[in-house]
């Protein structure tokens, strides 16, 4: 009977696992079909002229993109296929714009042609085209651009009261760092973001947070880790099959964001609670008074876009700021030359003991160049956004489909060898003419250009200016001893940050 039970077992068993073997095929079959009818109907009419190179069935050209530098993959191939080239991203027909003409003829001189966001899941699969950053243009982004902007200059972005406001929060910045690493050799980044955001958190939350606060620390690490997650590379964009698939970049994405909402929800809860129409404290006050006065019109002023605004804005308002800072660290540890002629500069302008101000920017021409060469070398952003077609229409003689996505290659506009010589050397002084004035390059694109440029870029210009200039009037800024050569090419998510490094901040006053 034991033999004829195990035999009966072992039977069991090699069926189970042909029943299995079978389903799997089915299943593979089934997703199969899914996938060739999907990848048939989202291409079906859609037709690009340009030339580019062939990409595999529904993948299209991700995997030429899998790299470290999807935007250097993409420079070299523009040498072959040219400044206008088609690509296919999984199953969406994409266009890259590689030089500064095509970029400005698309995304200036097109109106709205190209300045709508494409249907991929970072912006809608997640925030179904809300908020400023990702929003559609039927969900109201071009008003809740404008309310934003106005909003923030209300709260005197560009003004003096804006200024004072961020060098209370430099000022707070510069005595941590002396407290805390005197002399040590630490890793910038966190404080940085850190103290960056904090200028934003007090126009959005009405208040500044602590450096150790946790609220403010899982928001950054949501926002950092979504950031590497959504690169223009990723496959969970152009793959919509992947969001039915567990443990992938989709599923995590997912969870984050949900995260962030609950975050977002709460912070909401708080401010409903005591909110009062005659005291109005911050941006989330003025937009809950927005809902209330447009609640009988048809607006895209709700609760949902809220959140998706704020978010769009937090992340705005620390990210580049915080990352520009970063390179510039690293590339004043790099080059003492530099970094002595900016402090020479400061010195004779501003005096040692003094704020630099918004008034002594004119005054500053090689500390303005030297902030020009940071933002061409970080390249912070450089694929940009992803923008996409409003609708059918063509393009330097090529037919493009409604949906088509557009990116534009930032990184090689501003590693151009036509436009920039030697564009791999740091080097200030190209932004300077022979009288040392600051010759500013219409070609210097670092936040984008046209209608869907960075909102933020006048507030981030400001912050970068201060933060650096006030560092460098207070700290020298070293490399410590021994420490390995610095990885220059950076890392790419959706912004290009250096790898992680280290400097030593040494106080130049006691």
């Amino acid at each position: 009977m034991a033999q004829i039970s195990l035999f009966g077992i072992s039977e069991v068993n090699q069926l189970k696992m042909l029943h299995l073997q079978w389903k799997s095929l089915l299943l593979f079959i089934i997703v199969g079909v899914l996938i060739s009818i999907n990848y048939w109907k989202r291409n079906k009419g859609r037709v690009c002229l340009a030339p580019g190179p062939r990409g595999w069935p529904y993948i299209g050209n991700l995997l030429t993109l899998s790299g470290e530098s999807p935007h250097e993959t993409l420079m070299e191939m523009a040498t072959r296929y040219g400044n206008v080239m088609a690509l296919k991203l999984g199953v969406f027909p994409a266009v890259v714009l590689s030089d500064y003409d095509s970029i400005k003829e698309a995304f200036v001189k097109s109106g709205d042609k190209f300045s709508d966001r494409p249907k991929i899941a970072v912006f809608d699969g997640f925030n179904k085209g809300r908020g400023i950053i990702g929003a559609y243009h039927e969900n109201g982004q071009k008003e809740q651009r404008r309310f934003a902007m106005s909003v923030l200059r209300g709260f005197g972005m560009g003004k003096t009261s804006f200024e004072d406001k961020i060098n209370e929060e430099i000022d707070i910045y510069v005595e941590y760092i002396k407290k805390t690493y005197r002399n040590y050799a630490f890793d910038a980044a966190q404080i940085t973001s850190t103290s960056v955001s904090n200028v934003m958190n007090s126009v959005l939350f009405g208040r500044r947070f602590s450096y150790d606060d946790p609220l403010l620390q899982e928001m950054l690490r949501i926002v950092n880790r979504c950031i590497e997650l959504a690169t223009n590379a990723s496959s969970m964009n152009f793959l919509p099959i992947l969001k039915y698939f567990p443990n992938t970049s989709f599923a995590e994405f997912w969870k984050l964001h949900v995260n962030l909402k609950e975050i977002q929800v709460n912070i909401l809860k708080e401010h409903l609670e005591d909110y009062d129409p005659d005291n109005l404290r911050d941006f989330i006050d003025i937009y809950i008074n927005e809902i209330a006065k447009n609640k009988d019109k048809m607006t895209s002023f709700d609760e949902s876009n809220l959140t998706c605004v704020t978010a769009d804005l937090f992340v705005g308002g620390s990210e580049t700021t915080s990352t520009s800072l970063l390179w510039a660290f690293l590339y004043m540890s790099l080059y003492p030359e530099i970094h002595q002629k900016v402090q020479d500069e400061l010195y004779k302008v501003v005096g040692s003991g003094n704020h630099p101000t918004k008034a002594h920017f004119q005054q500053l021409p090689y500390t303005d160049a030297v902030l020009l060469e940071i933002q061409r070398m970080g390249a912070i952003v450089p694929l940009g956004v992803p923008h996409a077609a409003a609708t059918d229409t063509t393009f330097r003689g090529y037919d493009i489909k409604k949906g088509t996505i557009f990116i534009p290659n930032i990184y090689g506009v501003l590693r151009d060898p036509k436009v920039w010589k030697n564009p791999d050397v740091f080097n200030p002084e190209r932004f300077l003419d022979e009288n040392n004035h600051v010759y500013r390059r219409e070609e210097l694109i670092p936040f984008g250009i046209g209608r869907r440029e960075c909102l933020g870029q006048q507030l981030a210009k400001m912050e970068l200016y201060l933060f650096f200039t006030n560092i460098m009037m207070n700290f020298n800024i070293t490399r410590p001893e021994n420490a390995p050569a610095p990885n220059l090419r950076g890392k790419l998510a959706a912004t290009r940050v250096p790898h992680s490094f280290q400097i030593i901040a040494t106080p130049r006053y006691t």
